[in-house]
């Protein structure tokens, strides 16, 4: 059974999760507290909400801090969500084809894996097996450790085109399918939290940031975007979700197409 959850406790878990991550959680959230966290504090044997987050903060537990983000910021994804982006990750890399060196992509906010395997199906099928680098990237280790498995229900092939959906995947257990073996290995999966220091992963041709920056607010925005531009390549390009508009947000920022921008000449 949920525990009631004060609104004074809701309001100190939404500056913590603004703090360490960024996110602006809205003031009608508190479900989504209640809905992911009771089942922890019942396994810690913790009366409160308000008691749990002393525990998290006290440091006694260090790994509660992240198995308590983990908890807050796995969201909904799946393969080939928004698909416009992947044709136009397509198109871009048959004209890249003959240039030299790979074309690099970063999924900087790839939850269980969906995102940066559907970028590579695409660039495993425009380019061949060598000219191309994926990294996904997220602030939640078990959503991180899901992508690295790579297994999902076979359910989670409805929106992958059906030659990907024969030439990626094999059968898993009852039911489920797994990425194959040799698309897998060429996704490098990085822990960054976007909120803090980066590690050094070098310049992109194309960075995925889809429905994230509407949780955070507009500082934050400015700050992510910035930083963001700062690891793109000239004439790179950044794209987000469709529900998002970052339009004013820097000036370097050209909309090239519905939910994808360039970096104006520097």
């Amino acid at each position: 059974m949920e525990l009631p959850l004060s609104q004074a406790a809701f309001d100190r878990f939404r500056h913590f999760l603004h703090e360490r991550t960024g996110i602006q959680l809205a003031p009608a959230r508190k479900s989504l507290i209640t809905g992911r966290l009771w089942r922890r504090l019942w396994h810690l044997r913790i009366a409160s909400y308000d008691d749990y987050l002393n525990y998290v903060l006290s440091g006694e537990d260090p790994a509660e801090t992240q198995v308590m983000l983990d908890l807050l910021t796995t969201n909904e994804t799946s393969f080939f969500r928004e698909i416009r982006h992947f044709d136009f990750l397509r198109e871009h890399a048959r004209q890249r084809r003959d240039l030299p060196g790979p074309i690099r992509v970063w999924s900087a906010a790839c939850s269980t894996g969906e995102e940066p395997y559907s970028i590579a199906m695409v660039l495993d099928d425009a380019l061949g097996s060598e000219k191309w680098q994926v990294v996904g990237s997220d602030v939640s280790k078990i959503a991180l450790d899901a992508a690295r498995a790579g297994l999902y229900p076979a359910s989670a092939l409805e929106r992958v085109p059906p030659k990907y959906a024969q030439r990626y995947f094999t059968p898993h257990g009852t039911g489920g399918v797994g990425i194959l073996t040799a698309l897998r290995n060429r996704v490098a999966f990085k822990h960054v939290n976007l909120n803090s220091d980066w590690p050094i992963m070098g310049e992109f041709d194309l960075i995925f940031l889809r429905n994230v920056i509407i949780y955070f607010d507009l500082a934050t925005r400015r700050r992510l975007i910035d930083r963001l531009l700062r690891a793109l390549k000239p004439g790179g390009f950044l794209l987000t979700g469709h529900a998002e508009n970052i339009g004013g947000i820097n000036e370097e920022l050209q909309n090239v197409q519905p939910a994808i921008y360039t970096v104006a000449a520097r």
